[in-house]
């Protein structure tokens, strides 16, 4: 499996209080072909998984929102937001985020140059889950965000008994910002 250059130094927590539960009041729409947008690391997981496999992806994110993450994630440029739904059950088994659209939209070709960085809607429920590369993530709470670049394999699972939301950026890295 050929591999992008990748990162996963960057961790950090916004302040999400102060917009209250607003994604309780977007349109969550589930894609019909369940790897839509990302790859699997192990090409059989898309039958052993296919029932399993499911996310529900929402762009209707409130404009004050939208505002906020853009100061707070500055270093970033070109920026595409989606908040995202797990529901109890559904996991997405390791993958690599495909970027495809993304891709498209503006000439990349070289993945390392993109940034994808995932906050934490609500705080952590048991049966929740996050691992990239070698790292799990658990325990996190709201505001709580973690980034790489390229197309680290991860996987996401809710074997718990809530939704997971967590809002997705990807972004371009302003390399002249240090």
């Amino acid at each position: 499996m050929a591999q992008e250059t990748q990162q996963l130094d960057n961790h950090g927590h916004i302040d999400l209080e102060q917009f209250g539960n607003w994604h309780h009041d977007c349109e969550f729409v589930t894609h019909p072909d369940p790897w839509s947008g990302f790859e699997p690391v192990y090409p059989v997981d898309r039958d052993r998984y296919f029932n399993l496999t499911e996310i529900a992806i929402a762009r209707d994110i409130p404009s004050d929102i939208i505002q906020y993450l853009d100061q707070e994630f500055g270093n970033l440029t070109d920026k595409v937001y989606a908040a995202h739904l797990i529901r109890p059950g559904k996991i997405l088994p390791w993958h690599q985020d495909a970027y495809k659209i993304y891709c498209e939209k503006r000439g990349i070709t070289d993945l390392s140059c993109i940034t994808r960085v995932i906050v934490f809607i609500e705080d952590w429920q048991f049966g929740h889950g996050l691992h990239v590369d070698s790292r799990s993530i658990g325990a996190w709470q709201r505001g709580d965000w973690i980034s790489w670049q390229g197309n680290a394999p991860h996987l996401v699972i809710n074997l718990g008994q809530a939704p997971r939301y967590t809002l997705q950026i990807t972004g371009i890295t302003n390399i002249q910002q240090t």
